[in-house]
């Protein structure tokens, strides 16, 4: 209860180095602290985000992708929203439906959405999930985005699709070859007699 309580509270009051009267210093919330130990050894991809889209932490693996993507400002203090727009508007496909779907939770249509992508260039024959939920913490608004590696899962539902084709096509010839000898059969009996 006490975490939550810090996060709808004003900046705290913190005494200056000299004598002079207290003032009042804005710093993180401890929620984003805390939320910030939290996230950083998960292999997903993920960040928290103000109202506003304005990115407040992120993991080590959200930085180590955004660095090798080149995106090095996709860091704390970067709107997430307006770099979504910018990436959309310079022709990045997957970057279009994340404009869409935030657009939507700002106008208050849903809460999160959640959609797949396959990657480019580097990341050819990986197919990526971006998910992107609202929340409210203390009378604060926030976002959770999070991106997961499911290139396996697709891989794994593809042979699954495969299979299950392979299977009914093959009970399929079953059932042709067993009407061919029933036909065949009967043909036979009604010859004989």
């Amino acid at each position: 209860a006490a975490l939550f309580a810090v996060v709808g509270a004003g900046p705290p009051v913190v005494p200056a180095a000299d004598s002079k009267p207290a003032r009042r210093v804005a710093r993180r919330p401890q929620f984003i602290d805390v939320f910030q130990q939290l996230i950083n050894e998960l292999p997903e991809q993920i960040a928290l985000t103000d109202k506003d889209w304005n990115i407040l932490a992120v993991n080590e693996a959200w930085t180590v992708t955004a660095a090798l993507y080149g995106y090095t400002t996709l860091q704390p203090g970067t709107n997430y929203l307006e770099f979504c727009r910018d990436r959309a508007d310079a022709g990045h496909s997957a970057a279009r439906p994340a404009v869409d779907g935030i657009e939507r939770i700002n106008s208050g249509a849903i809460s999160s959405f959640r959609y797949l992508y396959d990657g480019n260039d580097r990341w050819e024959g990986y197919t990526f999930q971006l998910c992107i939920s609202r929340m409210e913490i203390g009378g604060r608004t926030f976002a959770t985005i999070t991106r997961y590696d499911v290139s396996e899962l697709v891989r794994l539902r593809r042979q699954c699709e495969k299979a299950g084709i392979c299977l009914i096509e093959g009970q399929a010839e079953e059932r042709r070859r067993i009407a061919r000898e029933i036909h065949d059969s009967t043909l036979q009996l009604l010859t004989s007699l």
